[in-house]
Order: C-alpha cells, then sequence, then structure tokens
C-alpha cells in the first residue's frame, strides 16, 4: 500500500551573544589610528530558532518507484520575520521517480548536491553569529534550491548525482554595474540574465566506516544591457571534499571547500565576515573610470567536528576557517577594494538526549572575525562575536 508520512522538528533557543565593536561598525581601522569607541552589542534572547523549526511530509507509493516529499518552515527567517508571523516558506517540494535499481529521477525544490556536510552548531542561529558554520566550508545558498537531479548508483556503497540548478534564483549582482555611466543602453536597466542553469556533481563513497564525498559546482553569471566596455559575466565555481567517519563512541565530520566568489548573492546565503562577504568584486578601472570592471575572489574555507558519545549525551568540538581575498583593481596598488581577510569559529556544544526525541543543547561559540586583515592596504580588526547558550530540540 501506499505509505504517508508526517514529522517535525521545534527549537527554542535561550542564549547570550557578544559583539564587539569593530564588528558591529564594520571593521576599525588600525593603520589610520584613533580610539576604537565601545559601540558593541549584547543581548539575552529567548529566540524561536526559525531555520530550525519544521514540518516533513512524505508520500511513497505503493510499488515505491515514486515519492514526494515536502517540507515546510512555518516562519520564513530569511524574510527577518518574528513570532506570531503568520507567513511561512516551503523548504523543499519534489518529486522522486526511481525509474531502475541503478537511476533515481528527482525535480522540484530540495537541498543542494555541493558541500552539504555541517558542523552541529546550531544555538544562536537567528542572530548576527554564523548560521549553522555556513561559509566555513558548508556552502549551500539558502539549503534548497529549484533543480533537477540524476541518481546514479552503480554499487552499493557508491552514488552518483548530478544537478541542473535554476539560475534565476541565484542571487544578482547587476546593482553593482549601475550608476551614471552604466546606466544600460538606450535606457534600459542592467540586468541579470542567465540562460545555462548552475551545474553540481557530487560522488558518495561508503568505505568501511568512511563516508566521503568530493563535489563540484559551476553558475556563469552573465548580465545584459552593459554599457560598452563594462565586464558583462562572471564565473562562480567551487571543489569541495566531505569526510564522516565513526568508530564506536568516537565520530567526526569534516569538509572543506576552494573556488571563486563563491559568496556571490545567495550561494552562500550567509557570510560570517564581517565586512567582506566573499563575493566578486565590482570596480571602476584605472583609465576607464566610467567602465565597470569584475575581480574573482578566492575562497578557502573548511572545519572539522569531533563528538564523543558517553551515556545520553555527546561532547562535540568545533574548529572552522573561512579565507577570502581579493586584488582589487591588478593596476592599482592597494586599492580600495582589494582585501584579505580569515574568519574563525572555535564551538564546544554537549547535546544530551533527555527523552526520545527531545534534546537539551549547551553550547559556547567563539567567531573570530579576524583582528589583523588588509582593505586597500590598511590593517583591519573586524572584532568578534561570543554566543552562549541552551537549544532545546524536539523531533517528532
Amino acid at each position: 500500500m501506499a505509505k504517508m508520512e508526517f514529522k517535525g522538528l521545534f527549537q527554542a533557543d535561550i542564549f547570550y551573544e557578544d559583539t564587539s565593536g569593530e564588528s558591529t561598525s564594520g571593521g576599525f581601522n588600525k593603520t589610520g589610528g584613533g580610539i576604537q569607541g565601545d559601540n558593541g552589542t549584547d543581548r539575552l534572547a529567548i529566540d524561536l530558532a526559525n531555520t530550525g523549526n519544521r514540518l516533513y511530509w512524505k508520500w511513497t507509493s505503493d510499488d515505491k518507484k515514486l515519492m514526494t516529499n515536502w517540507q515546510f518552515r512555518p516562519l520564513n527567517a530569511n524574510a527577518g520575520e518574528t513570532y506570531g508571523s503568520t507567513a511561512g516558506t516551503i523548504e523543499e517540494a519534489y518529486v522522486q521517480w526511481k525509474l531502475s535499481p541503478m537511476v533515481t529521477f528527482r525535480i522540484g525544490k530540495s537541498a543542494q548536491i555541493f558541500a552539504i556536510n555541517a558542523p552541529s552548531q546550531t544555538v544562536g542561529r537567528d542572530g548576527p553569529t554564523p548560521i549553522v558554520g555556513i561559509g566555513y566550508a558548508n556552502i549551500h545558498g539558502g539549503s534548497a534550491r529549484e533543480q533537477a537531479r540524476v541518481m546514479i548508483y552503480p554499487a552499493d556503497n557508491v552514488r552518483i548525482e548530478f544537478g541542473m540548478f535554476n539560475p534565476d534564483n541565484d542571487g544578482t549582482d547587476a546593482n553593482a554595474l549601475l550608476g551614471a555611466a552604466n546606466a544600460g543602453v538606450n535606457g534600459e536597466t542592467v540586468r541579470e540574465e542567465n540562460v545555462i542553469p548552475r551545474f553540481d556533481l557530487a560522488v558518495n563513497f561508503k568505505i568501511a566506516n568512511f563516508t566521503i564525498e568530493p563535489s563540484l559546482t559551476w553558475l556563469e553569471q552573465e548580465f545584459d544591457q552593459v554599457a560598452a566596455g563594462s565586464d558583462d559575466d562572471l564565473t562562480i565555481w567551487g571543489a569541495a571534499l566531505g569526510v564522516k567517519a565513526a568508530f564506536g563512541p568516537l565520530s567526526f565530520t569534516a569538509e572543506i571547500a576552494t573556488g571563486e566568489n563563491l559568496g556571490n548573492g545567495n550561494y552562500v546565503g550567509a557570510s560570517p565576515l564581517v565586512g567582506n562577504n566573499g563575493a566578486a568584486v565590482f570596480y571602476n578601472p584605472v583609465g576607464a573610470p566610467a567602465n565597470v570592471a569584475i575581480e574573482d575572489t578566492e575562497n578557502l574555507g573548511g572545519f572539522i567536528d569531533v563528538g564523543f558519545k558517553f551515556g545520553p549525551a555527546t561532547l562535540h568540538l568545533i574548529y572552522g576557517f573561512l579565507s577570502v581575498e581579493n586584488d582589487g583593481d591588478p593596476a592599482v596598488a592597494n586599492d580600495a577594494a582589494e582585501y584579505d581577510q580569515t574568519s574563525q569559529m572555535f564551538v564546544v556544544n554537549l547535546p544530551i538526549s533527555v527523552a526520545k526525541g527531545w534534546t537539551i543543547k549547551p553550547e559556547i561559540g567563539w567567531y573570530d572575525n579576524d583582528d589583523d586583515a588588509t582593505l586597500g592596504g590598511a590593517n583591519m580588526d573586524y572584532g568578534d562575536t561570543v554566543c552562549i547558550g541552551v537549544g532545546f530540540i524536539l523531533a517528532f
């Protein structure tokens, strides 16, 4: 018989968060001297983790060849809505068709293929702190995207996934090409006009206690009605390697990712960096100030999450880093758009299973946004954030 399943996830956090003045002000120029004002922020919050509260509905046909999966967020955190709002969002909605024992086809909105591993950090994720370590080699662009995906199973321990993603919701930097001399041709507005989808490829291997998944992503952004002489396209690409393993009570999850312009639009979704978000840089080149040129940003990030289970609790130690670098105008030394910044996160949490499906999770995290970064030749301090709290999580 056909089968239907209903599930849900609830999370509420109590946390204290302290963000330094260097972070809230967008960075302190140490080269310029002066005294940094004490304009940091701190707060105590009791907060529904909007991005963690979900409802799931799944239907499977009697012959197991067709399946549809729906995932709802009661609140739309991306729209900045708060408790009491009636708005929500469909996080996932797709149909999956098993063509043969080796080939499965999926179409709709679902989680992406590239760089899917994530650390177990969650508390305070609707605040200024990084959302589940996004950017630290967890690059997902809003978690789910419209796509068509093929999954091939050449062996019991191997899965190959290839996806074509809707290029219309990748975010756009077309506004960076606007201006007095770049408002478009013949009165037209500069716009992003992609006709080639984003492509992702991943291969999942299970070997003994290890799960290893290399993955690739590529997207060509094209801009129409750009003024003559200005750049009209940029390439976003990335390569990642994720690993999971378990040995008795010990487990670890890790991933490293590199590429160019991975902070572009909502490809990353949110950047843990203050001041520099890892996207491509748009600048007016020397000798042609009326034009707009694009310089690629180099991205490198990674994390490792080591867990040790004892009784009903699991201790997690997490480290992550994200480095972004851009040369700005290559013809200008210390160009204003040139930057180099490395952010780090250090997190400890202890999820405790109190009852079936019910978890209490103390967590403390320190997010160092780099106190020795560079921007346009200046030495910058981007400060840090500390988040201490407890998450209350019910999976049902």
